[in-house]
């Protein structure tokens, strides 16, 4: 019922590989009715808790762990 849902409201958010039903869902709840609170793709997956995270204890740069979910 959840992929009929997500594919009537917002399509395009499952066309990127990786990006499931359930996360496009998830995304869609975060944004909610109010679209304007989310100033930057930063801040959205931040909200949605799909941001990038890092992967060692800090002593190298550049290298982030994706965690999707």
């Amino acid at each position: 019922m959840i992929e009929g849902l997500v594919l009537r409201t917002a399509p395009q958010l499952v066309e990127p590989f990786g990006i499931g039903v359930d996360t496009a869902a998830e995304i869609l709840i975060v944004v909610g009715d109010n679209p304007e609170r989310i100033r930057s793709e930063a801040a959205l997956a931040k909200l949605a808790g799909i941001s990038p995270i890092p992967a060692s204890s800090g002593m190298t740069f550049g290298r982030h762990r994706h965690c999707l979910g």
